[in-house]
């Protein structure tokens, strides 16, 4: 496949922490709407490879690019832009137990706010709408104004995946 026809390009990327190597010389490339599941045992570097690609962490060499652009170099507002829009549902949820869904929700929109905002816990009208309509699409409504922490597994992860 040629780099021009790949919509994410990993070349030579490569991890490590210390002397360990998580991920080692990773090539691949994945067109357009094609759907791929990173396998292997524990340990492998699956979570470390998809962090590399959400930017969570840097290579420790080599480049990845998306539709032509090298997402390892970026910085900055780019770089949030990326991570915003590339998003990553984690094997931990990262919900905060104690307040409900649709704040639980609301908190993904952090990165698109002033501190301001963000300091007083302030939501617009049309932010809660998103965050319902998330939560619909996810058909857990119901549960929005619910803790998130009397949720079943799959409940939470619904609700991670609407954040």
């Amino acid at each position: 496949m040629s780099a021009a026809s790949a919509t994410l390009e990993i070349r030579g990327v490569s991890r490590r922490f210390g002397k360990n190597t998580a991920v080692s010389a990773v090539d691949l490339s994945i067109p357009q709407g094609q759907m791929v599941g990173i396998i292997g045992r524990s340990g492998a570097g699956k979570s470390t490879l998809l962090r590399m690609i959400n930017r969570l962490i840097d290579p420790s060499q080599g480049s990845i690019f998306f539709d032509g652009a090298e997402v390892s170099a970026l910085q900055g507002s780019p770089l949030r832009r990326w991570q915003r829009d590339c998003a990553m549902i984690f094997q931990q949820f990262n919900l905060v137990p104690r307040l409900d869904v649709l704040t639980n929700v609301l908190l993904g929109r952090l990165n698109h706010r002033s501190t301001l905002s963000n300091l007083f816990g302030i939501f617009s009208r049309t932010e809660c709408a998103e965050a319902v309509a998330a939560l619909e699409r996810l058909d857990i409504a119901r549960t929005a104004l619910q803790p998130a922490g009397t949720l079943s597994g799959g409940q939470q992860q619904r609700v991670a995946i609407a954040r």
